[in-house]
């Protein structure tokens, strides 16, 4: 598995293709990213795997 794979598994959701909250946590860090006024609204669903795992995605 190559560099890129590894980054890849490690910030991206497999599932959705979105990124994950490791991504998510080191793009708010970056101040060269957000150079404008931000919001960010983020939700921890509590075992939301059971619902997912029981209902599909």
């Amino acid at each position: 598995m190559n560099n890129d794979e590894l980054s890849e598994k490690a910030y991206i959701d497999l599932a959705t293709g979105l990124p994950n909250k490791n991504k998510c946590e080191e793009l708010l860090s970056a101040h060269y990213v957000i150079n404008k006024p931000t919001a960010c609204f983020m939700l921890d669903l509590n075992d939301l795997k059971k619902v997912n795992d029981t209902l599909g995605h």
